[in-house]
């Protein structure tokens, strides 16, 4: 386990549930999903497919959010942080 962050509303303003997100190192082998109402394809996916799948497919905000950064790592946020513009002069 690498971090796990605050429980959060999943869905804030509809329901008063939380989730975590947690951050892991895993191992193993991926096998096939358990429940007939959900299609998952567990891979790994590189920084490429993945920004193509955001062009394509649709995901929850949340889900979203993090697939974007993982394209798009912190080079876009350090690109618009001023503090960093100064730390890079």
């Amino acid at each position: 386990m690498l971090k796990i962050l605050p429980p959060s509303y999943s869905a804030v303003g509809f329901s008063d549930t939380k989730t975590y997100i947690a951050f892991v190192e895993a191992g193993g082998d991926f096998s096939d999903h358990t429940s007939d109402n959900e299609e998952i394809s567990a891979r790994f996916y590189s920084r490429e497919e993945v920004k193509a799948l955001l062009e394509t497919q649709e995901f929850s905000s949340r889900s979203q959010m993090a697939a974007f950064f993982f394209t798009e790592g912190a080079e876009l946020w350090n690109k618009n942080d001023p503090k960093q513009e100064d730390k890079d002069k």
